[in-house]
């Protein structure tokens, strides 16, 4: 059997200095392996890299190797689910306790497909509780109150600058927001007050 001197103590001997004995256990300040990058510092060891195929930057996690450096054609995760296609890796999944839709932003997984109570997105503001999800604000730009629909973010509470309505037609102008319009089913040009719409023009 061959033995590495061990002089760090980490549990990783050094492959430049062996001893081969036949013999029960390893002697003192040696170990069975010849793994270590620096006998002389605990703190650095041999790391797992993983084979990537498809240069996506994600290694197969069934094919690795233990080495000081990766090797050419290797990377430190081996989180891809297909190493022949560099367009498939693995995707981010969270927690969804209360089975809302929505997960839990704090608690999540990477994987190539959704965990059982696990969906893909991150969304939720209580995942204790399905009533509670986040909500839809829009930008303020002029302070008027109405937000630009064209600009919005799902958020638990509104953030700076943001409202709960995007009702705005010009968020550069505050004193142009939208008109409450009529229906007028007969043309006369008098609407109908049970009939009404909320419109930046009249439809």
């Amino acid at each position: 059997m061959t033995y590495y001197r061990d002089i760090d103590g980490d549990g990783f001997g050094n492959a430049n200095y062996s001893y081969s004995l036949l013999a029960c256990s390893a002697p003192v300040g040696f170990v069975a392996n010849g793994d270590d990058c620096d006998d002389t510092n605990a703190q650095i060891t041999a790391v797992t890299y993983y084979r990537d195929a498809d240069g996506d930057g994600f290694g197969n996690p069934k094919d690795d190797v233990l080495d000081c450096s990766a090797p050419v054609g290797y990377v430190a995760n081996g989180d891809d689910c297909d190493d022949t296609n560099a367009q498939i890796t693995a995707v981010t999944y969270y927690r969804d306790a209360d089975g809302d839709g929505f997960g839990n932003p704090k608690d999540d997984v990477l994987d190539c497909s959704a965990p059982v109570g696990y969906v893909a997105n991150g969304d939720d503001c209580d995942d204790t509780n399905a009533q509670i999800t986040a909500v839809t604000y829009y930008r303020d730009a002029d302070g008027d109150g109405f937000g630009n629909p064209k600009d919005d973010v799902l958020d638990c509470s509104a953030p700076v600058g943001y409202v709960a309505n995007g009702d705005d037609c010009d968020d550069t102008n505050a004193q142009i927001t939208m008109v409450t319009y009529y229906r007028d089913a007969d043309g006369d040009g008098f609407g109908n007050a049970s009939y009404y719409v909320l419109d930046c023009s009249a439809p």
